[in-house]
């Protein structure tokens, strides 16, 4: 009981220290492009539409304060049947730590609102469709609270860096703590990013799709 309370105490100790030290080391940083210019507007037969950011699953649990973002947009993309949205957030340095911004993640968010995972992995080995993904995506799929399908893939970056989400419930482990000081040195206030991609339909029936790919490509710039 006392090594627990011991092992508590340093990590307490070692994330305050970080926050402090973080953020007296931390310099200014530019403001990037607006979210909105970084996705296309038109994409070929695609009806392209902007989405209220608080009326999405994970958002109605955590808008506000909880998020506490700096700039965010979702944007849907329709053809005939299929929809695909792509959700992005960024947060300054400093705003938010990167366990609050995974609280956010479907794992956590869409689970609580009703949805049932089906499948997880990373993008690459979860899917050998989703080839148009940056590298480090991760991979899920769930079923939504009336039983439709729902193919997700997601990323969060740090200092442009991806975010371990291990192999656990969808949220870095306690013990990333260390592992970030000994990868990103004692400035840990860095800018983030989250980006989710999600579609009505398997990867597949999008993955050659030219439009897709253009929104894609947009995507897999804000992760370079």
């Amino acid at each position: 009981m006392r090594a627990g309370i011991l092992v508590f105490a340093l990590v307490l100790a070692a994330a305050i220290g970080l926050q402090v030290v973080g953020g007296l080391n931390r310099g200014p940083e530019p403001r990037p492009p607006a979210l909105s210019t970084a996705l296309p507007t038109a994409v070929g037969n695609w009806a392209v539409a902007d989405q209220p950011i608080a009326e999405t699953a994970e958002m109605q649990k955590a808008v506000g304060e909880l998020l506490n973002f700096d700039d965010a947009v979702f944007r849907t993309y329709r053809n005939g049947a299929r929809q695909f949205d792509v959700y992005v957030a960024y947060w300054e340095p400093g705003k938010m730590s990167e366990r609050l911004v995974a609280g956010h993640s479907p794992d956590v968010c869409w689970v609580a609102a009703g949805w049932t995972p089906v499948a997880r992995g990373e993008a690459a080995g979860g899917d050998p469709t989703t080839t148009w993904a940056s590298a480090g995506g991760q991979y899920r799929v769930f079923n939504d609270p009336h039983g439709a399908p729902r193919w997700v893939v997601f990323w969060h970056t740090s200092g442009g860096q991806l975010v371990d989400y291990g192999a656990g419930n969808g949220v870095p482990p306690w013990w990333t703590i260390f592992s970030d000081l000994a990868h990103g040195g004692l400035n840990q206030r860095k800018s983030q990013y989250f980006v989710r991609v999600s579609a009505n339909v398997p990867w597949r029936e999008l993955a050659n799709d030219a439009g897709f790919r253009a929104v894609m490509a947009g995507v897999n710039k804000l992760l370079d």
